[in-house]
């Protein structure tokens, strides 16, 4: 299993297109404890810049209400997820994750700057 640790920075530059993750095998990983402004830059680039426009895949509630929160960070946070068909896929089960990692999935875990400083 390889898993690379890299800051907010890093992730919207090596992953600035949905072509960059499309089919590339790679998990992206979010934590928690990012600033506002690394949340906002996340968030601007999964809906905007990538255009996936399906950031209620990300929810794990029934709320329908939650999907059109504008910049709603609790979506983005402790989410596995892969780009498939130019779209999100959330893995949400421990069998799931290894059935990727069985198949050479990379993990990339998206740090906070100050974790990725320190």
């Amino acid at each position: 299993m390889i898993t690379k640790r890299i800051s907010v920075t890093e992730f919207l530059a090596n992953f600035s297109e949905i072509e960059d993750i499309n089919y590339t095998y790679k998990i992206i990983v979010f934590s928690e404890g990012y600033s506002d402004e690394e949340y906002d830059k996340i968030y601007d680039l999964l809906r905007n810049k990538w255009k996936v426009n399906k950031l209620w895949r990300l929810d794990d509630t029934d709320s329908y209400y939650r999907f059109h929160v504008e910049h709603d960070h609790s979506l983005i946070k402790r989410q596995l997820i892969l780009v498939e068909n130019c779209d999100l896929e959330v893995i949400e089960s421990a069998y799931d994750l290894w059935e990727y990692l069985d198949m050479g999935y990379e993990l990339y875990l998206v740090c906070c700057e100050e974790e990725s400083n320190g």
